[in-house]
């Protein structure tokens, strides 16, 4: 089974993203998430009116970002990003016929940090660990990290 995705559109979403959030000024002495909340509405605002917040999450950090180590450190806020263009999921059955469904829908997940966070440099000796979140955006009252990925509606069957 594989993935078609559809990475234009994720990487101009991302960029318009990153462009707009270097505009997001304020002060942030501390963890204080309605202000990481802030940030993430000045977000919000900024994507084309055809993508949603799906799922929002306080007290979060980037995936990966401390795969089997304990983190105790500043945490943030995680948004999902769902947009409407469909990815298909292919697949291949018992009698060889590949078959393509619509089932999922392009994402962005981005998690928005205080400036204070960091991955830890211990991360460096996890060799077969998994690949952590990418960095996309550091200022002076935020950083930013982000994926592109894909949503599947709970709405939909268990078949899939």
């Amino acid at each position: 089974m594989r993935l078609i995705w559809i990475p234009t559109m994720i990487r101009y979403v991302i960029f318009i993203i990153i462009i707009n959030s270097c505009f997001i000024r304020g002060t942030m002495a501390d963890t204080d998430y309605e202000k990481l909340k802030h940030h993430a509405d000045n977000i919000v605002v900024k994507i084309p009116s055809t993508w949603k917040v799906v799922e929002e999450k306080m007290g979060v950090i980037p995936d990966w970002h401390y795969e089997g180590m304990k983190y105790e450190g500043p945490k943030g806020l995680f948004i999902l990003l769902v947009g409407e263009q469909d990815v298909n999921y292919e697949w291949r059955d018992r009698d060889n016929i590949w078959h393509k469904e619509p089932i999922l829908k392009e994402a962005i997940s981005l998690w928005i940090m205080p400036p204070e966070y960091k991955q830890s440099w211990r991360r460096f000796f996890i060799f077969k660990g998994h690949v952590p979140t990418k960095q996309i955006y550091s200022g002076d009252n935020v950083k930013i990290y982000g994926d592109e990925t894909t949503y599947r509606s709970p709405a939909l069957p268990d078949r899939f």
